[in-house]
């Protein structure tokens, strides 16, 4: 019998094929842990879209140059960066990218990776946590910063939340901070729609709240106090300031230099203007040398000269503000009167209160005061060329009978009172000027063709005519003009808004 013989392997092939091969497998690959990523949402009740995000960490530095997406969403790689972190976003646009251009400066912050979002609530919520400002947190980031927000932000949510209820609105529905949160109107986001109306219509501001918010205060009481108002006068000449000692140019018909004698006027009850032109007054503040309140009546001197120069007849003291308060409101426009109210103005100057006791704006028991007093004179003095050494403009009521010295009642022709508005005027960043190239555009101011010389508010002063045309006040060359304001001063020059 034949046999069949195998051939014997080696012992470490074997072994080897009971292993599964020759060794050209690789071992499995480690896994390797998701990078850490922190992102959320940017809105102010619409999405903040092309914002810039950047994130400030306890170490390290995250990604940099990302922007908001069409739906305010944003997600930023730590690269190793330590949190917690602070998160800016700035600029971009609200809504879509076609909106209005956004001007908050927003802040966040991530105690962890994954969600953080930035809003108007998350504005507050740091304001609160820190004490301070986010935005001087984020600049100049610190140790005392992040532990402050590590410790403080649940406090803070609380605050936020228990605020919003105060103020009438709902409490949030999610972490404001870092909750899953969309720009879609509903939840949290409609709550920052409403928080927004609430802030605009009271003529507030986000950053104020967040003022009340880092010193713990109440925003209601913040939202619903009075408004303090600063309405800035100034003196000009077309574009240019005026002011005593310094030669004006381009004035009157001929376009000549002169020198300012003297620059003060009154204006009374003012009242600020809302979006639907309703007439708000303002408080002022207390009587002094300055402002006058006597029962619904008020009144200030705005006094623009300083004595120095050809001004000799003036004071070293001046005044161009009138400060007060008005009710909490969005307002928009503000409207005056140059003038003293009748019940303040026939009155002896001499007994009278400040600033009502200035001999050089009174006129008499019948005419009362000089509602505006500006002069100007030859600026080369009696050696000059004018005729006229001197153009007055001196507005205040004529035509008046009956001395109130002798119990009789007052009554004037023309009470020549002035009033005048702007629509659209912010004080904090405008002023209201006084131009005193329009009130003599057109007027030879180096004669006097008759009556007193310049305009003295006579009837029939014939140098009175442009004058009055500038301040839309009714007067004709017969005597027989009102003295009334002409469309409520709409289309007067002489005052007007600049920048401040």
């Amino acid at each position: 019998m034949k046999h069949t013989s195998f051939p014997v392997l080696p012992l470490a092939a074997l072994l080897l094929a009971a292993c599964g091969g020759g060794g050209s497998d690789s071992p499995a690959p480690t896994p390797q842990p998701s990078p850490q990523i922190v992102s959320g949402v940017a809105a102010v009740g619409k999405p903040i879209v092309g914002a810039s995000v950047a994130l400030k960490c306890a170490s390290g530095t995250p990604e940099t140059g990302k922007l908001t997406a069409a739906d305010g969403s944003f997600s930023v790689a730590l690269n190793g960066a330590q949190v917690p972190c602070l998160l800016a976003v700035s600029g971009g646009k609200v809504g879509s990218a076609s909106g209005a251009d956004n001007t908050l400066v927003l802040h966040g912050t991530a105690l962890a990776a994954g969600l953080a979002n930035v809003t108007p609530l998350t504005e507050l919520a740091l304001s609160h946590a820190l004490g301070g400002s986010p935005a001087a947190a984020f600049a100049t980031p610190s140790a005392g910063a992040f532990t402050a927000l590590s410790s403080g932000i649940d406090a803070a949510k609380a605050y936020v939340s228990a605020q919003l209820l105060a103020l009438g609105l709902t409490a949030p529905v999610a972490d404001i901070v870092n909750g899953s949160f969309k720009a879609d109107g509903t939840g949290n986001d409609k709550l920052l729609d409403d928080l927004a109306t609430q802030i605009a219509d009271k003529g507030s501001s986000l950053a104020a709240l967040s003022t009340v918010a880092a010193s713990r205060g109440s925003l209601a009481d913040s939202l619903n106090a009075p408004r303090a108002i600063d309405i800035e006068f100034a003196a000009v000449a077309g574009d240019l300031p005026v002011a005593c000692g310094t030669a004006v140019a381009g004035l009157g018909s001929g376009g000549l230099a002169a020198q300012v004698k003297d620059f003060r006027f009154y204006i009374t009850n003012v009242a600020l203007l809302t979006a639907d032109d309703r007439e708000v007054p303002l408080t002022l503040s207390a009587n002094d040398d300055w402002n006058l309140t006597a029962g619904a009546d008020s009144v200030t001197l705005i006094d623009l000269e300083d004595a120095s120069g050809a001004c000799t007849v003036g004071t070293a003291a001046t005044n161009s503000r009138i400060k007060g308060t008005v009710p909490a409101g969005n307002y928009v426009g503000v409207k005056l009167t140059m003038g003293v109210p009748f019940a303040l103005n026939h009155t002896d100057y001499a007994t009278a209160t400040k600033p009502l006791d200035i001999q050089g704006m009174a006129w008499s028991w019948q005419s009362g005061r000089k509602f505006a007093k500006v002069e100007i004179t030859d600026p080369a003095g009696v050696s000059g060329n004018w005729v006229a050494k001197t153009f007055n403009f001196h507005l205040g009521s004529t035509g008046c009978t009956g001395n109130p010295a002798n119990g009789e009642t007052v009554s004037c022709k023309a009470p020549n009172r002035m009033d005048f508005h702007f629509h659209q005027f912010d004080p904090a960043t405008q002023k209201i000027a006084f131009d005193l190239k329009a009130l003599v555009a057109g007027e030879d101011i180096t004669v006097n063709a008759a009556g007193a010389p310049g305009c003295m508010s006579g009837g029939t002063d014939p140098e009175c005519d442009t004058l009055f045309s500038a301040m839309k006040l009714d007067w004709k060359a017969d005597g027989s003009g009102t003295g009334l304001s002409i469309d409520g001063g709409h289309g007067q020059t002489l005052f007007k808004v600049i920048a401040k």
